[in-house]
């Protein structure tokens, strides 16, 4: 039976009553790490090192798999993958012998490992000498352990998360004497049981995974510290057992705010200590922990109060009405003021509102848009900024009004009958109550989608929607407060080629008879394959030397229709390539510079300590932002004036980590630069000059939708090195710029918006995308290749599916 094991605190009962009333919320430094775990783990290891064993010698099958682990920080070292899903399933590999000196009442093998569990829990079986021994699944949880009868345990310790959430850390083998030989290794196998999900596990090839952490792991002391609402914090400390009963004291300068007594369960003595919110400095002063009146630990109130300022990027501004009628406008607020005040202190908000016409105004005299523009100062002296859509109309909001803004459509599976669902379509307004009615006056979103409905008959594009909208809106206001709010956008369109011979795409199919039929064959019956096994449709492209080699569908949608070479599919993250392409145009038209500061183009964020971010930064995913939530957005107005208030803390340059926040920042300059959202510039200066007529996107890094033969003509463009469509989106120079580049803080390349894709066939400078949808995006200059899978989920043995069509193609073309 797998067990999670709690955190419990030895706390007095003054402790416990603050506890209970303040409805806990613990916001941790290090996320998802047990410190009386790791503790627990080393203090062991430190009181029996001979019982300890190196739990991995040597390799003997699975996948090869570099990854992150918590040695490697963000650079991947060797691993091995299995996976639970897909033909990757299976890890197996040696301990070290057991020494014929070996005594003890059990062994211990320890290697260093990772799991997806942030993608979900699935199981996973573990055999010794291909035998049953035990079995565990992808929990989410700091640290557990799992026995089998009284001979085999086995447990895992966090000991750091990547960006992404997955767990990384030590993996523990226990096995009683009477089941291992002195003199010989284990043989080892993981296997992931078949499971919807592909969740992974990671062996790391350390042969000293024992030896590390002994020698550069292992700690006299142990301490983390957790927020109750980020106010009030209990530092946890641990220390080996023989410190039972000694005193633990706190000191700012020479003044004890907080102490206690350690206390032992035999393997390691703790104390977890209430340190109330008002004796936590707010500036970089430190608070000394004495054992005894010893020095034995610090806490860095600014790395602390940094990580306030973090949590603090998720707090809302909320106001009484979203949705008001004429007269005064609502009043705002922090929606959890006691969080903001713990984060940042105390500090009076200021409301200036702007009629549509972006006049500042004291009150709303007529219907429409308005938009509130809130200020505050911290006690730290920065400015920040949020801007809230608001929209005015003459209307009841209670349950006699006749109004019902929310019609429920039929909803399927709740058991309700067709004849019940009449009834509520016949007569809306009786049957509606509560929220059904009241909903756009409470909601943010309803004031959004009104005001910018309210507008869309002024433009006349087809892929217009409220949202997009509202969000140009707030682009000239800001521009406007910014003293430049109808200056001429510098962004020139794409030149026209009167004598173009770049290569041009076909709607069908024109060279297939060139190409060995049996290879064009594989490529069908493996592409029906991974529809119907897979659980995916797609529709797959193949691109040589400008001419269309392959062009199928396959599959049926959720419909049960067939999909067609004119459904549109999800591209997701190949959002982001589209986005460097239109970067791109603005440094080769000289209007922005890859290695400037991002504060060149936005303002905001020129404060001391800022200029470190440059917009190669933001493209290369080294920003060092990647701990941003959901506010990192495109959709978020306040954006540089949330990260402007962040940057002086953040890594910039330090580490690489995937995330969306650099392309939501790059499109903010972008916006900034030509007074335009980003779908208009997608638009005009991607979508029609390549005459991707299917194509939209709303966003910089996930939003794009187009045909699978739109997206074959955005990779030509790219193979023709920016022109296309007798378009010339940038200079071949300028091409050479965006490709993937080698990192200077990790083993990977990058370039403005394309990431390096070669192997399976493919040559050293093929690039393309990933993409969450599943989408395979390939384009390899050197064989003049394009490969396109289009789909809008990944379905069923993605990973296995994908390696053998990209094979296949790159067979079926190279030396043609």
């Amino acid at each position: 039976m797998m067990k999670r094991t709690k955190k419990i605190f030895p706390i007095n009962f003054l402790m416990q009553i603050c506890l209970i009333a303040l409805l806990i919320f613990y916001s941790e430094i290090n996320a998802q790490v047990n410190i009386e775990a790791v503790a627990r783990l080393h203090f062991s290891i430190a009181a029996e090192p001979n019982q300890w064993l190196e739990g991995y010698q040597s390799y003997r099958g699975g996948s090869y798999s570099p990854y992150q682990s918590h040695r490697s920080r963000m650079s991947r070292d060797s691993a091995f993958v299995a996976r639970t899903s897909g033909g990757e399933a299976i890890i197996e590999w040696n301990t070290a012998a057991i020494p014929q000196t070996w005594k003890g009442d059990s062994a211990k093998f320890i290697w260093v490992c990772g799991f997806g569990n942030n993608l979900g829990n699935e199981w996973y079986d573990l055999d010794i000498n291909d035998s049953s021994a035990v079995s565990f699944s992808t929990i989410n949880d700091d640290y557990w352990s799992v026995t089998r009868g009284k001979g085999i345990s086995l447990s895992f310790t966090a000991v750091s998360q990547n960006p992404n959430g997955a767990n990384l850390g030590y993996m523990v083998l226990t096995l009683h004497r009477s089941i291992v030989t002195k003199g010989k290794a284990l043989n080892i196998r993981i296997r992931g049981r078949v499971a919807e999900r592909e969740i992974w596990y990671r062996l790391f090839a350390y042969r000293d995974a024992l030896k590390y952490a002994q020698e550069h792991e292992q700690k006299k002391y142990f301490s983390n510290i957790e927020f109750i609402h980020m106010g009030d914090a209990m530092f946890t400390f641990c220390a080996p057992k023989k410190y039972s009963g000694s005193s633990i004291r706190l000191y700012n300068s020479n003044t004890v705010i907080a102490e206690s007594r350690l206390q032992s369960d035999g393997v390691l003595s703790k104390a977890t200590i209430l340190i109330p919110r008002y004796f936590q400095p707010g500036s970089n002063a430190n608070t000394i922990c004495k054992v005894e009146e010893k020095s034995v630990d610090t806490i860095f109130w600014n790395e602390i109060n940094n990580q306030r300022v973090r949590a603090f990027m998720e707090e809302e501004i909320a106001c009484d009405k979203y949705v008001f009628p004429p007269g005064d406008f609502p009043k705002f607020r922090w929606k959890n003021e006691i969080m903001v005040e713990n984060e940042l202190g105390k500090f009076p908000l200021k409301v200036t509102y702007f009629n549509n016409d972006f006049q500042q105004v004291a009150t709303a005299d007529k219907a429409g848009r308005y938009g509130a523009v809130i200020e505050g100062v911290t006690p730290s002296e920065f400015v920040i900024k949020r801007f809230v859509t608001l929209f005015c109309s003459q209307i009841e909001f209670d349950d006699y009004s006749k109004n019902v803004p929310i019609k429920i459509s039929k909803l399927r599976g709740y058991s309700i009958s067709d004849e019940k669902w009449e009834k509520y379509f016949k007569d809306e307004e009786r049957f509606s109550f509560g929220s059904m009615k009241l909903f756009p006056q409470h909601d943010a979103d309803a004031a959004v989608f009104l005001a910018g409905l309210n507008e869309i008959d002024e433009l006349n594009n087809t892929f217009d929607t409220p949202r997009i909208r509202d969000r140009q809106w707030w682009i000239t206001l800001k521009r406007k407060l910014k003293g430049k709010p109808f200056s001429q956008n510098p962004l020139m369109i794409p030149q026209d080629i009167k004598n173009d011979s770049s290569i041009i795409l076909n709607d069908t199919i024109v060279a297939s008879s060139e190409y060995d039929k049996e290879k064009i064959e594989k490529i069908r019956n493996l592409c029906h394959d991974w529809a119907d096994k897979g659980g995916a449709p797609n529709v797959t492209l193949v691109v040589h030397k400008g001419k269309i080699i392959f062009y199928e569908t396959f599959g049926v949608d959720e419909e049960g229709k067939p999909v067609t070479k004119d459904s549109r599919m999800w591209m997701a993250s190949i959002t982001k390539l589209l986005t460097g392409v239109l970067m791109m145009q603005f440094v080769d038209q000289g209007i922005i510079a890859l290695d400037a500061p991002v504060g060149k183009y936005l303002t905001e964020l020129n404060r001391i300590g800022n200029d470190k971010l440059t917009v190669r930064h933001l493209f290369t995913h080294t920003s060092g932002l990647q701990f941003a939530g959901e506010w990192a957005s495109d959709w978020n107005v306040s954006l540089e004036n949330q990260i402007a208030q962040l940057l002086p803390s953040v890594d910039v340059g330090g580490s690489f980590a995937y995330h969306r926040v650099g392309y939501a920042l790059a499109g903010k300059i972008m916006e900034r630069i030509t007074g335009l959202a980003i779908p208009y510039l997608f638009q005009d200066y991607l979508i029609v000059p390549l005459g991707m007529k299917s194509a939209y996107s709303d966003n910089t890094y996930g939003g794009l939708y187009c045909s699978s033969i739109d997206l074959a003509r955005f990779g030509q463009m790219l193979l023709n090195k920016g022109t296309y469509n007798r378009s010339k989106l940038f200079s071949e120079q300028s091409f050479e710029k965006m490709l993937p580049q080698k990192l200077p803080v990790s083993d990977r390349k990058w370039g403005i918006g394309a990431s390096q894709m070669e192997g399976n066939g493919l040559s050293e400078s093929a690039f393309g995308h990933g993409a969450a949808s599943g989408t395979t995006f390939r384009i390899d200059p050197k064989n003049d290749l394009i490969i396109i899978s289009a789909r809008n989920k990944p379905g069923k043995f993605h990973s296995e599916f994908e390696s053998a069509l990209i094979k296949s193609c790159a067979t079926l073309v190279i030396n043609h």
